[in-house]
């Protein structure tokens, strides 16, 4: 899952790799853990989660019969671990992973592959925790050992690891959607997209999984259009090929609701979304990440709306769903504060929505820096609240360090850094300072000019409220 500057969450495809039963020829008790981790391995796949988790625990159980550094063991121990991240309960997910990788490296050479499948997913729990520096690490450490394999095997050996390679490339890509590296994220989908349609097919659900990833680093650019051709493609693969109530549809109902919403189409939005909560609620649970996604999207979808009575419970209940599985400081959740912020200060509640925004910016703080430009949006948002407060030092104080943050991706970010330059000379407007506003405003019209020319909607709007800010005739 991924956050936008808006709040807005984006479910992505990303795999943890399940480590099949290998052959240990003989013994009935290898037998019975070979069935009983091929039966998880199945259960999971097809999103009988309960299921799964009581095969995963049977094999596990079974496991601790082996000698310690028995692959078998480390297998189990990596099963389970992912099955603890398909259902958001990370904490349990880590000493299971990192116990795996423990086993496989004193094993070096012998299970390389299954040592980078371990890597790529503790890489994957790291994204989901907001440790990115560590999850590029990992990521990067199992793509090497990776690459290796594929360099020294051919045939069907060969096939595999060019199959979880193209995995780890589509993992690489959303933790690069991650830390706002867009243009990044979108090369190694590409890579990922090439190698899957080549291998499985233009029809396949991990064609579909890699769609609905590029949609999304689309969404991220603005081209919106282009994200729902995206999307539409992957929902349709996914539905004929899983069925329309699994939870992978639930995934393109969210985001493609999402898409809908920023196009202003809300009465499509809002069923999609509705369709994704059903769904994702019957397979997972009234407590899961990827409900709570759904359930912040729609609040957003009717925030936009107006609706604001209905908005506010499913703002709140995302949250709530975030902080059980991830705690009061994951980077997705900055997201969700800050739409909860956004809305209390529609309802004129400012304080409160002030109280909310200090709180998203130390979650995106904590998550990427104090001089990150993905930082703008939520101090734009500050400052604007701070001045309709009357505290203007507050107010000049966020929008200047907005403008600086925005600068940093200039000119990307031009049509920010205009907004930011106006917000802050109307501040020195209410303060009747128009010598240091004046300036300002005629920057922010110049960048207006030079992004879309002086007949654009933007800049002519942009002239009109410089024009009765500074009680100039509009020429």
């Amino acid at each position: 899952m991924s956050a936008t500057g808006s709040g807005t969450i984006t479910v992505l495809f990303v795999w943890v790799l399940l480590i099949a039963a290998s052959a240990f020829a003989g013994a009935t008790d290898a037998a019975q853990w070979e069935q009983l981790v091929s039966e998880g391995n199945d259960a999971r796949a097809a999103g009988r989660t309960a299921d799964a988790e009581k095969l995963y625990a049977q094999a596990l159980e079974a496991a601790g019969t082996f000698a310690p550094d028995d692959a078998r063991r480390a297998k189990a121990l990596n099963n389970m671990a992912s099955l603890r991240l398909d259902q958001g309960r990370l904490a349990e997910a880590e000493p299971l992973y990192r116990q795996a990788l423990e086993i496989w490296r004193k094993r070096a050479g012998r299970e390389d592959a299954n040592l980078s499948a371990g890597l790529n997913n503790l890489a994957e729990l790291y994204r989901l925790q907001g440790r990115y520096q560590e999850a590029e690490r990992n990521y990067e450490a199992a793509m090497t050992l990776r690459a290796a394999l594929i360099e020294t095997s051919d045939g069907a050996a060969k096939l595999s690891h060019q199959l979880s390679q193209a995995t780890m490339q589509n993992n690489l890509g959303e933790l690069y959607r991650a830390e706002g590296r867009r243009e990044d994220a979108l090369r190694v989908y590409q890579r990922a997209l090439e190698t899957r349609r080549a291998l499985h097919g233009s029809d396949s659900v991990p064609v579909a999984a890699v769609l609905n990833n590029m949609a999304a680093a689309q969404q991220d650019l603005g081209n919106l259009d282009m994200a729902r051709t995206l999307l539409e493609e992957s929902l349709a693969i996914r539905r004929a090929k899983l069925g329309p109530g699994h939870r992978a549809v639930a995934g393109s109902l969210n985001n493609l609701g999402t898409v809908c919403r920023l196009q202003g189409r809300f009465a499509e939005a809002d069923d999609l979304l509705r369709q994704a909560i059903l769904i994702w609620e019957a397979q997972l649970g009234p407590e899961h990440p990827y409900l709570g996604a759904a359930v912040n999207n729609l609040g957003e979808s009717l925030r936009a709306q107006g609706r604001h009575a209905e908005a506010e419970p499913l703002l709140r209940r995302a949250i709530a769903i975030y902080e059980k599985a991830f705690g009061p400081d994951h980077p997705e959740l900055g997201g969700i504060v800050f739409n909860l912020a956004a809305l209390f200060e529609v309802l004129d509640k400012r304080p409160g929505a002030e109280t909310l925004y200090k709180r998203a910016l130390r979650i995106q703080e904590l998550a990427h820096g104090p001089s990150s430009p993905l930082l703008g949006g939520t101090l734009e948002a500050m400052g604007r609240n701070y001045a309709l407060q009357r505290k203007y030092s507050a107010a000049e104080g966020a929008l200047q360090r907005a403008v600086d943050l925005f600068e940093r991706a200039a000119p990307a970010n031009d049509a920010a850094v205009a907004r930011c330059l106006s917000g802050l000379a109307d501040v020195y407007v209410l303060q009747k300072r128009k010598d240091r506003a004046e300036p300002l405003y005629k920057r922010s019209l110049r960048l207006l000019e030079g992004a879309g020319g002086s007949a654009s909607d933007a800049f002519q709007k942009g002239l009109a409220h410089y024009s009765f800010a500074m009680g100039l005739k509009q020429p």
